[in-house]
């Protein structure tokens, strides 16, 4: 695991950096584990029996991070998901079952309430993943007598911001192809041949990119995701950015050597995907050199 280091206060983690100081919001956060649960929704029985042990799971969150306020939890339990809401005004949370994933969702909020609510419930993840999955297992067996093994195939970890409202240092109003123009400086022209970019901002419905790099330290696998969309919303007037990281059972391009996925170890390590993965390369790097010196806003929830 990375050191902890600069990251549990806002102000060492943003540092003085302009960008960061501008991203005022994030958009959406998820944490998703895939894990082989499709039984549970064959059987009312042990659904039920999962539906109340994940609850219990949440309460004990709440209870080891500090956040109490038990009262603001609800529960849905229904033939397709399970999910335990926790409905605080500053630490929102939702923890979701449904078909093969169990998430860890937080919606849109102001960049650092999101970060004093990770650095405060992201060191539960593994254990909570951990005992949801033997959770899982044990109604299972109280149930129906069987051994069944619930491990984490993947898992993942995703950070949304939606820029809006791009202008250039002479307070330009920019579309959104305009200030993708150096990540794509060209795009299929009138006859299908790629032509330059800058000259057809008028006639583009949309852009899309998204990359995917490998990652390995320690001989451990990873891949980070940078995905950026450039919709027609708000006259094409936004830019969509997620940043995923995501751990499984990988191939090495390297060598070819088929490396296994240690769950717990990926998992347990909540501060790579923050600070090395999000602030150092996301942020700092690629949105940095993304955006330039152009001003911009940022919303938590839908455009206004």
């Amino acid at each position: 695991m990375s050191e902890p280091q600069n990251m549990s206060n806002w102000q060492a983690f943003a540092g003085t950096n302009s960008l960061i100081s501008m991203l005022r919001d994030i958009n959406l956060f998820q944490f998703r584990a895939e894990i082989p649960m499709t039984v549970i929704w064959a059987n009312d029985e042990v659904r039920y029996r999962v539906a109340q042990l994940v609850y219990d799971e949440v309460v004990e969150v709440l209870r080891v991070s500090g956040l109490f306020q038990y009262d603001q939890l609800s529960i849905l339990a229904s033939d397709d998901q399970i999910l335990v809401r926790y409905m605080d005004d500053k630490y929102a949370f939702e923890v979701g079952l449904r078909n093969e994933y169990l998430t860890i969702t937080r919606q849109g909020s102001a960049f650092d309430r999101f970060h004093r609510w990770y650095v405060e419930v992201a060191p539960h993840f593994a254990g909570l993943v951990e005992r949801i999955a033997g959770s899982i297992e044990e109604a299972i067996r109280s149930v129906t007598n069987l051994d069944r093994r619930m491990p984490v195939h993947d898992a993942s970890y995703s950070f949304r911001f939606i820029l809006y409202d791009f202008i250039d240092e002479d307070d330009k109003p920019l579309l959104n192809a305009e200030v993708l123009e150096d990540l794509l400086p060209r795009c299929p022209g009138d006859v299908g041949s790629l032509s330059a970019t800058e000259a057809q901002t008028g006639e583009i419905a949309r852009l899309d990119a998204n990359f995917h790099k490998w990652r390995e330290r320690d001989g451990r696998l990873w891949t980070e995701t940078y995905n950026v969309e450039a919709p027609s919303n708000r006259d094409w007037s936004s830019v969509w950015v997620t940043f995923g990281m995501s751990g499984r059972s990988f191939e090495r391009p390297a060598d070819g050597a088929r490396l296994d996925f240690e769950a717990m170890v990926f998992i347990s390590d909540y501060v790579t995907p923050l600070v090395e993965f999000l602030r150092d390369r996301g942020l700092m790097g690629f949105l940095s050199s993304l955006v330039g010196t152009r001003k911009f806003s940022t919303t938590a929830a839908q455009l206004p």
